[in-house]
């Protein structure tokens, strides 16, 4: 029963919609480029990309959600971009042999991108618009925004 308990509350946390805090909205582009240089992303350009951030513990909508951006990626000229926060190598190689992501893809093994205050939670999709600029951040698996990048373009 408890084990039934623990993943109501997984799941249930994995695909509900959140309000951000307007700090993480209005981070400045350029906190973004530092942050991603440090990970691995040097020549990485923000205008009109989304940036896909995950852990090691996904659940089914998220992982429906990634391949649909695995998708896109493939079928498209879009940006995006994978963030795989875990410390362990192992597990994130993993998790990239698992899914067969083909977007690229980094590691935050030294989990900067809660040390800098960046994000509050993963999974999350942040895109950024031809400015540069946070236009959206919605929960990875929460069904919510997926297509609107899409249109938008």
């Amino acid at each position: 029963m408890k084990f039934l308990w623990i993943s109501f509350f997984l799941v249930l946390s994995c695909t509900e919609a959140h309000h951000f805090d307007e700090r993480y909205i209005h981070t400045d582009s350029q906190e973004w480029y530092d942050y991603l240089s440090e990970i691995g992303f040097t020549d990485l350009y923000l205008n009109d990309t989304v940036l896909l951030i995950i852990d090691s513990i996904l659940c089914q909508p998220s992982e429906e959600e990634l391949k649909y951006w695995n998708n896109i990626y493939n079928k498209t000229d879009k940006n995006v971009y994978l963030i795989i926060v875990e410390k362990h190598m192992a597990t994130a190689n993993y998790l990239l042999t698992y899914f067969d992501f083909n977007f690229p893809t980094m590691q935050d093994y030294d989990v900067l991108i809660f040390d800098r205050n960046l994000i509050p939670f993963t999974p999350l999709k942040i895109y950024f618009n031809s400015n540069s600029k946070i236009e959206q951040i919605h929960t990875i698996g929460s069904n919510s925004w997926r297509g609107d990048f899409i249109k938008s373009q």
